[in-house]
């Protein structure tokens, strides 16, 4: 088929395609308003203060980073966190669904002695009690093995969460462009379907 029947094919239905893009655009952005699961996040930095920043500073810092990134994968890190929390939870269970390792995201920058751990949950209480367990249990196992608390946190001191998810113009760029594929995939069988009885 030419372009031109797909331009003349658009401005015959065109009143039809504007109708479906605004009803499709509405449903999809009131959907994920309504229905799409909450997710918080709480994240903090830290920074590994060794003293000066001088060369052999730097790489005790980054060695030291990636041996924090190992040891919040192991199970008895994991076990020690979820007994702070019951602690913090005055004693109490504190259920974890899938465990903190699933919802826990560590970052760190190359070269430098700074790193980022964040904790996600579908409540930004729970968020924040987690993450500011993990950092605990954190600092202890490092006054333990350095005597010495080297983690400075760098912001976000009071561990608040904050909604994360899709921003409402990506959101709605997506909506947009899957009600006009839909429109027009739409017209299309239909026209075609015309033409094929027709012969």
């Amino acid at each position: 088929m030419e372009i031109s029947y797909y331009i003349n094919l658009l401005k015959r239905n065109a009143l039809f395609i504007i109708f479906f893009i605004i009803l499709g655009v509405t449903i999809i952005l009131l959907g994920y308003k309504y229905f799409a699961p909450k997710q918080y996040e709480a994240s903090i930095t830290l920074w590994v203060n060794y003293g000066a920043d001088t060369s052999k500073e730097l790489f005790l810092g980054t060695e030291l980073i990636k041996d924090i990134r190992i040891l919040l994968r192991t199970d008895g890190f994991a076990v020690k966190v979820q007994e702070e929390l019951v602690t913090l939870n005055s004693g109490k269970p504190f259920l974890i669904e899938d465990g903190i390792r699933d919802d826990m995201i560590f970052n760190d920058t190359p070269g430098a002695r700074t790193f980022f751990i964040s904790y996600r949950d579908s409540t930004p209480e729970k968020a924040t009690t987690v993450l500011q367990s993990i950092v605990s249990v954190l600092q202890q196992e490092i006054m333990k093995n350095y005597q010495e608390n080297v983690l400075i946190i760098v912001d976000n001191k009071n561990y608040i969460a904050y909604p994360i998810g899709l921003s409402l113009k990506k959101l709605a760029a997506f909506a947009l462009l899957v009600s006009m594929g839909c429109a027009f995939l739409i017209v299309l069988v239909k026209d075609i379907k015309i033409i094929n009885s027709v012969e």
